[in-house]
């Protein structure tokens, strides 16, 4: 059996020759199984002068179409009975041959009548659509039992409260078969019902609020040419080549959250790559309380916490900024306790300046926000408030956290 990094390690290789997008393709379909490539004439034809010379020096050596591999898109869901019909809809849309994909929805045993509706489209659609049980009912054990039953090249991951655009799949994989990369996601376009989901959702996309989490700050956004694909740490939806999924050993189903940051991290330390196309977009339907926001971010830095510790290394900096944050305050106010004796209500100055910072850095980003800023603020203090005390209470496991569904 190959080692963790062989496929991608004679990936990076292949890459740092500098091949031609023809030859990095047929290296691909070696180890892809990719369909024999197809060269569209008309277009090339067009590109001719009248002298008979290539209007583009290299429109003569380009591909101009691709044939995709097959694709397994993978759903780890439970209880999604609200949103399931609209995210699998979205996914059985995509502008890809019926034959040329497969959806695999692996259930964490929904009590919402979640199956029934995955049954009925599953028995009215031309796409292959494979309902699979997932007792452990965590994303990370879903996906890789859906990894095991996959019979596609490529496997993409899509959430039950998700919604791809319709060319998403197809986008995604052509950079992922052209560029050589072992991981390929999109920009998330996310949206929430109600004046408080749509704070939540202002706040999610907010630098301010998520801080270099590219692939959640780029949609809309405009890049340069040469940032068509840009290298990231991680993203939320990719496209994965099966064989480096195997290789890595899939998905770590001792974790509950951040399951994708870890295995990117993972891929990434064996010498792989991670690439954003910000113009390939999904539609997220973020949580629509500040209740639940603080669940799922106190949850969120609680599981890097734990994976922190256990692999010694940060996948990410951006996770220190709310510790960071939690640990000022938490040091002002026992600053002030201890200084109290001596220096009186001067003592209150330390944790008042530092509040006062924090409170008037996150109002002026709340200020750009086009309605309900005074929500928009609130969202910022939950996410960085609730991820930090995560983050700490996950480091030093003051208290471990339930077993949630993805």
């Amino acid at each position: 059996m190959s080692s963790p990094g062989s496929v991608i390690a004679r990936r990076r290789r292949v890459r740092r020759r500098g091949l031609s997008d023809v030859q990095s393709l047929r290296f691909h379909r070696r180890h892809l199984r990719i369909l024999p490539l197809v060269r569209d004439e008309a277009v090339q034809d067009k590109a001719m002068r009248a002298d008979g010379q290539p209007e583009n020096p290299v429109a003569e050596n380009s591909v101009t179409e691709i044939a995709l591999p097959f694709v397994s898109i993978l759903m780890p869901v439970r209880n999604e009975a609200a949103r399931i019909a609209a995210s699998l809809g979205a996914v059985l849309a995509q502008d890809l041959p019926a034959d040329r994909f497969e959806v695999l929805v692996v259930d964490g045993r929904s009590e919402d009548g979640t199956r029934e509706i995955v049954q009925r489209i599953a028995d009215r659609s031309s796409v292959t659509v494979r309902l699979l049980d997932n007792p452990e009912r965590i994303a990370a054990t879903a996906l890789n039992r859906g990894i095991d039953e996959a019979r596609g090249d490529i496997v993409v991951r899509i959430d039950g409260h998700a919604e791809p655009t319709a060319s998403y799949v197809r986008r995604i994989v052509e950079v992922l078969v052209t560029t050589g990369a072992e991981c390929v996601g999109g920009a998330l376009v996310t949206e929430g019902d109600g004046p408080a989901g749509q704070a939540i959702a202002y706040a999610l996309s907010s630098p301010v609020g998520v801080g270099s989490a590219r692939f959640r700050t780029s949609a809309g956004v405009e890049t340069s040419p040469r940032e068509v694909d840009i290298e990231v740490d991680t993203v939320a939806f990719g496209a994965y080549p099966i064989r480096v999924l195997r290789d890595l050993g899939g998905f770590d189903a001792s974790l509950v959250r951040n399951q994708d940051d870890d295995l990117n991290d993972r891929l990434r330390r064996a010498g792989g790559t991670v690439l954003l196309v910000p113009d390939a977009l999904v539609r997220y339907r973020c949580r629509g309380d500040f209740p639940a926001l603080w669940r799922q971010y106190r949850e969120f830095g609680w599981w890097k916490a734990v994976n922190c510790r256990r692999s010694g290394r940060l996948t990410s900096l951006r996770a220190l900024a709310p510790a960071a944050l939690v640990l000022a305050l938490v040091g002002s106010v026992a600053g002030a306790a201890v200084a109290w004796p001596w220096i009186g209500a001067l003592g209150l100055l330390m944790p008042v300046g530092v509040v006062g910072a924090y409170l008037g850095g996150i109002a002026l980003a709340a200020m750009l926000a086009p309605s309900h800023r005074h929500l928009v603020l609130r969202a910022l203090a939950t996410l960085h408030l609730a991820y930090g005390i995560g983050f700490w209470t996950g480091l030093f496991r003051l208290r471990p956290l339930a077993t949630r569904a993805p």
